[in-house]
């Protein structure tokens, strides 16, 4: 009976410093309300490498070249936050030491609702964290008959992810899809986003006619 308490301690002491830690970072940031102005939408085309975070008996994990994406965000025009939409196809690959041909290849489509708060919007140099979550179907690939299928199954996925975006449009991503054990993976991604620039003067001057301008922004 005793032991219940202690894990809530246990969990307790490490989410606190990690809340307050975003905390910290999110309001050390507030004079970012005051950023440049950019582009309402944007989307993104984005691949990676993948690497699985659990372990398969009799498997290595491998470090692959296995996932590609697109994602549909909204910038919210009076903070430096982010939504949308973003679909992805990931694989978390191992290999047998014995036979390089004996692969393991897990695979795993994703459509999730993402959101990001960013830092210096609209600079050459900004970065962002933030996280996505929705529907995931794992394909696992299984022996049948001395053959192998794709059994699929239908779970979701969690998506944390921090990164930088460089001109406004390369963007670097260290993100990790949570779903199920044998499907896990951390990815290095790169995207190249279009639209979402710093509005140029004359939009801001067509802004400033809109009867919803709010002067405290500018």
């Amino acid at each position: 009976m005793s032991a219940l308490p202690y894990r809530r301690t246990c969990n307790m002491r490490k989410i606190k410093p990690t809340a307050a830690l975003l905390l910290v970072l999110i309001f050390a940031n507030s004079a970012n309300l005051h950023a440049q102005w950019v582009q309402p939408v944007e989307g993104e085309l984005k691949t990676g490498f993948t690497y699985p975070l659990a372990s398969v008996d009799g498997y290595q994990n491998l470090f692959h070249f296995g996932m590609i994406g697109a994602e549909l965000r909204y910038n919210f025009r009076n903070l430096p936050v982010d939504a949308g939409v973003e679909m992805i196809y990931s694989l978390a690959c191992r290999q047998s030491p014995i036979d390089e041909d004996d692969k393991l290849p897990l695979r795993i489509w994703t459509i999730s609702l993402t959101g990001d708060y960013n830092f210096n919007r609209g600079e050459p140099f900004s970065w962002f964290v933030g996280s996505g979550i929705g529907p995931a179907q794992r394909l696992k690939t299984s022996p049948f008959f001395g053959f192998y299928k794709d059994v699929p199954v239908v779970g979701s996925v969690f998506s944390p992810r921090v990164g930088i975006e460089l001109w406004n449009q390369l963007r670097i991503i260290l993100c990790a899809h949570i779903s199920s054990r044998d499907f896990n993976t951390i990815e290095i991604e790169v995207g190249y986003a279009i639209g979402g620039r710093p509005k140029k003067e004359k939009q801001l001057l067509q802004d400033k006619n809109d009867p919803f301008y709010d002067a405290d922004f500018d």
